[in-house]
């Protein structure tokens, strides 16, 4: 007898995908899950606009630099943002995670360019 998880997590790696590779390991997580299991997930996520990319990225650099990263360091690291891993904004996220097959979609934390979302099958 197949037993189906009760959770899943996805934690800060559906990022690194395309956005076909991304839907296909949602709806993996998904279709594992048993009926009324949950999915959580914290990705990191693509601001509205090129200014909230910006003050992202500013704020990004500045708390690497509090942490004693030196700036050839820190402008390696910011020049992945779309070429080493490819964030998607909150509401593609939601619309994502609509569109695998989840009944309850929820955004429950939100920061800078970081985001977390609980979904329930």
């Amino acid at each position: 007898m197949k037993e189906n998880p009760d959770i899943i997590t996805a934690i800060q790696c559906h990022h690194y995908l395309s956005h076909e590779s991304r839907a296909q390991a949602t709806r993996v997580c998904c279709d594992l899950l048993k009926e009324g299991g949950i999915y959580i997930t914290f990705e990191n996520i693509r601001p509205l606009t090129e200014d909230g990319i910006a003050i992202g990225k500013r704020y990004w650099r500045n708390f690497q630099l509090s942490y004693g990263r030196n700036e050839n360091e820190i402008q390696k690291h910011l020049e992945h943002f779309d070429t080493g891993y490819y964030p998607i904004t909150v509401e593609e996220h939601l619309e994502l995670l609509r569109a695998t097959g989840f009944k309850t979609i929820e955004l429950f934390w939100y920061s800078y360019m970081q985001a977390g979302f609980y979904c329930i099958k």
